[in-house]
């Protein structure tokens, strides 16, 4: 059920994958994680979860091993990390406000996520 609500939004994903790709000097077309953090900040996550707490997210959900890594504002993302670190953040977020019935809990609060934060995010401003 995840699959089906990230195929639902997946064309508007990529394009807020690349706008924030852009925003980085570099022309790798790959996601860094200070651009990441530019989403979570423009996407007002950050008043659910603290910034410490959203990289930690995003760090395990990568299973990011080398300390330097965990901790670099260069570390990339490809587009299916960048989905997974989503998808996590979504049940940080969401996991005290979903019910955990009929296995479809992790969809329903990647649908919150998105519904509340990623989907009315203006990418001309």
């Amino acid at each position: 059920q995840v699959h089906n609500v990230l195929l639902r939004h997946i064309s508007y994903l990529r394009t807020i994958y690349n706008h924030y790709c852009k925003l980085a000097d570099e022309d790798s077309g790959i996601l860094a994680r200070m651009e990441f953090w530019k989403f979570i900040k423009d996407t007002k996550m950050y008043l659910k979860l603290s910034m410490p707490i959203a990289d930690s997210v995003i760090s395990d959900s990568l299973e990011l091993e080398c300390e330097t890594e965990r901790e670099s504002p260069f570390t990339k993302f490809l587009f299916r990390e960048f989905l997974q670190a989503v998808v996590f953040l979504a049940v940080y977020i969401y996991s005290e406000q979903v019910t955990r019935e009929n296995g479809s809990f992790v969809s329903k609060c990647l649908s919150g996520l998105l519904h509340d934060h990623v989907l009315p995010l203006d990418l001309n401003t």
